[in-house]
């Protein structure tokens, strides 16, 4: 459980995000996601917006892959849907709150994605 305060791009106001994660949940595991701002991540072609439901995805990476983060990087929670058509890619639900939204868009924007 991380609890996560961040500034409202909408109102300025401050929020905070509970974060949960937990291999055994009601069966599943459940994984809450976070927007974190990358000091060394690649940006660019590895992202690809789906033509009909007009939402970025991202794909997953495998766990050897992990890193060590700094909590303060952590920007917002998010909200990832598992496209069933295509394993291991993920939409990025950027219409659950106006925030998200703008998060998302100001991203994108920052490295160059249309």
């Amino acid at each position: 459980y991380i609890k996560v305060n961040f500034k409202s791009t909408t109102d300025w106001c401050q929020y905070t995000d509970h974060l949960w994660s937990n291999p055994h949940f009601h069966g599943h595991s459940h994984y809450d996601c976070m927007l974190l701002r990358p000091y060394d991540a690649p940006t660019g072609p590895q992202l690809t917006k789906d033509m009909h439901l007009n939402l970025w995805r991202v794909h997953e990476q495998p766990w050897e892959s992990a890193e060590i983060f700094s909590v303060h990087s952590i920007i917002h929670g998010a909200l990832l849907y598992l496209d069933h058509t295509r394993p291991g890619e993920h939409f990025v639900i950027d219409t659950i709150n106006t925030d998200m939204f703008l998060h998302i868009q100001r991203m994108h924007k920052a490295a160059g994605h249309h």
